[in-house]
């Protein structure tokens, strides 16, 4: 283990740290302490930069052009009972990857063999990534992103081949991003690089996954991913919006599902692409069985249904249990005779 007490900097410049055997701790960022990293690789630890809960001493760590290699979390921020971290997290142009298996660890309980997380935040408000600096890449994670009562930014970062791991077992691997939290005040803001513009989820479970937060997702291409946008247990006062983003995918482009307590959903100027070749497939689904927010907008997205022939129960916009919800401006290619539906209301009224 390296570890930074407070009041002390430890610069990394140019340089690999990684294990002769099996994973090494990583490096501890105390309460106050400061950890530069530039143009350096950390690989193999349990944790490459764990970062102590504070509220009271600030904490600095910058990450700058770097290579977090096969480590069971890359970037871990510590949950803090109290409140947010005073911590200051900044990483821009910096690859989390996994080149290889991960090394044996008898502190990790299961140990997959890719990365847990590229970066694990708790109670923190930052910024990820940066327009005007080069851009974080998050390749073969079972979780691009883990944001847990967060207020999280997402800029200029892309997330490829990010798979469940059949070691970890939560419902959300798999994600580029996932974001939780149970009140109003935790939220994700993420930005793509153009709805037509390159490639920011590719071969994911899920692009993102929103699971209590409130927020937004924005101009993002995705590719070859199971499920673009999951929105669920939004809490109370929460609303979330997916503008103009481009999704192709397999099973569902934008699902919003257990959202009674929303104050709005919002789902605008999307293009979705279902190219599921096993049938099934949906382009946006609102299941909100019971209550369901109080403003609900499907609007002004266009959706393309797989054109092969003999897949069946491809539908457009589907909709379970849904109150109130409003669908205008859209526009649905059905493609071929085979696919089910452009509009589905189940159990739906007031729509």
């Amino acid at each position: 283990t390296i570890e930074i007490p407070a009041n002390i900097t430890l610069t990394i410049i140019d340089s690999k740290l990684f294990a002769c055997g099996d994973m090494w701790k990583g490096i501890v960022v105390d309460a106050g302490g400061k950890l530069n990293i530039t143009n350096s690789e950390i690989a193999d630890a349990e944790y490459g930069a764990f970062a102590k809960l504070t509220s009271t001493l600030t904490s600095i760590i910058t990450v700058t052009n770097a290579i977090f290699n096969s480590n069971y979390i890359g970037i871990y921020i510590q949950p803090n009972a109290v409140g947010f971290n005073t911590i200051n997290l900044r990483v821009t142009g910096t690859h989390f990857i996994s080149s290889y298996n991960l090394k044996y660890s008898s502190n990790i309980s299961p140990l997959g063999s890719v990365p847990y997380a590229g970066i694990y935040l708790n109670n923190l408000t930052c910024i990820i990534g940066s327009s005007f600096a080069n851009q974080n890449q998050f390749n073969k994670q079972n979780i691009g992103i883990r944001s847990d009562k967060s207020v999280l930014t997402v800029w200029n970062s892309t997330f490829v081949r990010i798979r469940r791991d059949a070691a970890y077992r939560d419902y959300f691997d798999g994600s580029g991003i996932y974001a939780s939290g149970n009140d109003a005040i935790y939220s994700l803001h993420s930005y793509g690089l153009g709805k037509f513009g390159p490639t920011c989820f590719d071969d994911c479970d899920y692009g993102i996954f929103i699971d209590g937060v409130s927020g937004f997702d924005r101009t993002s291409h995705m590719t070859n991913v199971s499920n673009g946008v999951y929105i669920t247990n939004l809490a109370a006062k929460t609303s979330y919006s997916c503008f103009a983003n481009h999704i192709e995918c397999e099973w569902s482009g934008i699902e919003s599902a257990f959202n009674p307590y929303a104050d709005a959903i919002s789902i605008t100027g999307n293009t979705i692409d279902v190219n599921n070749i096993q049938g099934g497939g949906i382009g946006i689904g609102a299941y909100e069985i019971g209550a369901s927010p109080y403003n609900f907008s499907v609007s002004s997205n266009t959706i393309n249904l797989s054109n092969i022939p003999g897949f069946l129960s491809h539908i457009g916009i589907d909709v379970y249990g849904v109150r109130g919800l409003k669908i205008d401006h859209n526009l649905v290619h059905l493609n071929n005779v085979n696919n089910y539906a452009g509009v589905s209301l189940n159990s739906a009224d007031k729509n």
